[in-house]
């Protein structure tokens, strides 16, 4: 039987600090990633953590199609640090300065009077038993005398228990609820259509560089970096996969071993084709095609005109 002590290790954290985690709306992947953060910092008995590589956080069940968006919020809401050139990680104890809506059904008075309930709830006494007689070969039987004591509590009041009139909300009230609650509703839905769509236009390209490239089966820290920048930068799907293509179709290996190693062999392509198709201040996520798999067949250099023509007029049509 599984029997932890704290003489093994344990998390040395705030209470404050977990009530905080509770009362902000995360979801479980950055549950989990708060969690396995905690653990190899605080757990280990210092302030940062060092994961090495992103595929570690497999470990809290975060696959590599997600982990990198998670881990840019937790950063951007000031929930994290992390320092992509060493890999350091560190959980910010500042809550004042979170920027993560609390969850809908928090009230800091319940949780007060949970807090209460259980900080003086007094712990049962132990069983009195009494052994009357003995048994031995069919003599008298075993009787056992079992006495429990238990504390004495006193009933909650609880405020207008009829539920009178006087206390009821308006209709006008409950309308403006369920209006708020409607526009909540329709912007989380906005907000995971737009995640969902980035992670899409993500994992396009990371599939089609795994592709051209044809080692590997994910990519590095430095890879990913550059998928960020051209979201940053706005850069249009199609022409970051044309990119890749002319990068792959034109370079020319000085010997057997020269080849592509990272995506920012591409980028500077990538932003070249963007500037000539002058359209830089296009990023319709919501417009990602599903991308088949072009033919790896040589492109010249005067076919690229022609590829912008056709990247424009697909543009056009979306319009």
């Amino acid at each position: 039987m599984a029997n932890p002590q704290t003489g093994n290790g344990y998390v040395r954290l705030a209470n404050e600090i977990w009530d905080e985690i509770l009362r902000r709306d995360f979801s479980k992947r950055q549950k989990d990633i708060l969690l396995l953060i905690l653990r190899l910092s605080y757990g280990c008995g210092k302030k940062t953590a060092l994961i090495p590589k992103l595929k570690y956080f497999a470990l809290c069940g975060i696959g590599p199609t997600h982990i990198t968006n998670e881990l840019k919020f937790l950063q951007e809401c000031k929930v994290i640090t992390w320092d992509r050139n060493e890999m350091i990680f560190s959980f910010n104890k500042n809550y004042d300065i979170w920027q993560v809506s609390p969850v809908r059904g928090w009230n800091k008075t319940d949780f007060d009077d949970l807090l209460h309930i259980n900080l003086t709830e007094k712990k049962l006494p132990k069983r009195e038993v009494t052994k009357l007689g003995s048994y031995q070969k069919g003599n008298e039987k075993v009787t056992k005398k079992v006495s429990i004591k238990l504390p004495k509590r006193e009933l909650r009041r609880v405020s207008n228990p009829c539920g009178s009139k006087a206390k009821r909300l308006s209709k006008d009230s409950i309308k403006d609820s369920i209006k708020d609650s409607i526009k909540d509703s329709n912007r989380f839905k906005e907000e995971d259509s737009l995640f969902f769509k980035l992670q899409e236009y993500r994992k396009t390209i990371e599939d089609k560089y795994i592709k051209r490239r044809g080692i590997g089966l994910e990519l590095n820290v430095s890879d990913v970096a550059v998928i960020d920048d051209f979201i940053a930068k706005k850069i249009p799907l199609q022409v970051v996969l044309d990119g890749i293509d002319k990068a792959f179709n034109d370079f020319k290996p000085r010997n057997n071993r020269d080849r592509i190693n990272g995506l920012n062999q591409c980028s500077q392509i990538v932003f070249s084709l963007n500037a000539q198709s002058n359209e830089a201040t296009i990023f319709e996520p919501d417009v990602i095609e599903d991308v088949a798999a072009s033919p790896e067949d040589q492109q010249s250099d005067e076919e690229v005109l022609r590829m912008l023509e056709e990247l424009k007029a697909k543009r056009g049509e979306m319009d």
